[in-house]
């Protein structure tokens, strides 16, 4: 991938120039100030915001748009977001803006830009570019597995930080990305963070991860624990790289949802390679998954020096201060259609907020009105995340 400046690169410098500026004055309001103010770090992010409060006595609030929504609001075509250095750059920070004008919620602005990859990432540095399909809302992963039989995992080597897979175009298109931000701003390169078990799926396929699970356990902890070395030694690939040191982690786990992995599974196969990745970083910073996890908090909170978890909103958040030790951070999602977008939420919404705080009390926490998407036209969108804004407000303090 070579890039060459053209006049329409030259139009995007200008806004990126002008967007850096806002940026900069933005940063230093009291309102951000305010924003800042109440985490306690927020290196947890990633491309979307995650942090820890600073505070247990009141709940965080975050609202966050689903990317294709966000490309949407800022005249943005998501497809070439992820072949254009110029426009990636320049949505990342217009979506800062963005979030900042439109949301009263506590999300701060920073120089800081993180350069994203897609959810195909990590299929993409074992297997290369034609594992990503770009449609007209996002990125994904092909299906084809690259583990068709179980003996294909034996032929398999460790991915190069460097060389495999996507990996020489993923650097090239960070260091352009780098070398077009002013040099006050800092850009972040993509993470692996997908976990071992969703990586297997892309690997693997759901359907033969599963029967590996009854057939050959063995064989797919074997596999799970290849992947979670695989991430390590690429990490520490990256970290040098990037002349960075090791440090706490995240897990993204989507994969895990009751009933299609159950505690024993969980226990069994997944839990032991996610303890070998918090030991490998010194801890994970943030463990997610937007899927029904209940069953699992007690697992989930065994691993080591873990600091916070999504209690998603298929989940029971009034059994989560029974699974989750209070040292644990707890990123309470809102269901996005039924808490924030549907026509009629006012009694439910405010159910659902009383229940968080009850169920949170003593705990650093955040409320999370996430995956939202513009289904109801622009304008009538914004006065919903309003509504829903003033009521988590007006509940939470």
């Amino acid at each position: 991938m070579v890039f060459k400046m053209t006049d329409m690169d030259r139009k995007r410098l200008d806004e990126i120039r002008r967007a850096e500026d806002e940026i900069r004055a933005l940063c230093e309001t009291d309102e951000n100030r305010r924003r800042e103010a109440v985490w306690k770090h927020s290196n947890v992010s990633s491309d979307y915001f995650h942090a820890i409060p600073k505070e247990r006595d009141k709940s965080a609030l975050v609202i966050e748009l689903e990317r294709e929504a966000y490309m949407e609001a800022l005249g943005f075509d998501i497809v070439e977001f992820y072949h254009d250095p110029y426009l990636h750059y320049l949505a990342g920070l217009k979506t800062q803006i963005y979030k900042f004008r439109h949301f009263r919620d506590d999300t701060p602005v920073a120089k800081r830009q993180p350069v994203y990859e897609s959810t195909a990432f990590e299929k993409c540095i074992f297997g290369g570019d034609e594992h990503v399909i770009y449609t007209e809302h996002d990125a994904v992963a092909t299906k084809t597995p690259l583990i068709l039989e179980r003996e294909d995992l034996d032929k398999m080597e460790y991915p190069d930080f460097h060389k495999s897979g996507c990996m020489p175009r993923a650097i090239r298109f960070f260091e352009k990305i780098r070398d077009i931000a002013a040099d006050d701003f800092d850009v972040a390169f993509p993470q692996w963070g997908r976990s071992p078990w969703g990586t297997a799926w892309f690997l693997r396929g759901t359907n033969d991860v599963m029967i590996d699970y009854i057939e050959e356990p063995e064989w797919l902890l074997k596999l799970l624990d290849f992947i979670a070395e695989s991430r390590m030694r690429w990490t520490k690939q990256r970290n040098e790289y990037l002349g960075l040191s090791i440090g706490p982690a995240n897990i993204y786990n989507d994969e895990v949802t009751s009933p299609l992995v159950s505690p024993r599974l969980y226990e069994e196969c997944i839990l032991p390679s996610e303890i070998k990745l918090a030991e490998f970083f010194g801890g994970i910073s943030y463990w997610h998954s937007c899927g029904n996890t209940t069953m699992m908090y007690p697992l989930i909170n065994s691993i080591p020096n873990l600091e916070m978890v999504t209690v998603s909103a298929w989940s029971d958040v009034a059994r989560a201060a029974e699974g989750y030790s209070r040292d644990k951070a707890l990123e309470v999602q809102l269901h996005n259609y039924r808490d924030v977008l549907h026509p009629e939420t006012e009694h439910t919404l405010s159910d659902r907020i009383k229940l968080i705080k009850d169920s949170v009390s003593g705990y650093r926490s955040i409320v999370h009105a996430c995956g939202l998407v513009f289904i109801e036209g622009y304008d009538k969108t914004l006065e919903m995340i309003q509504r829903m804004t003033d009521t988590a407000r007006g509940i939470l303090g």
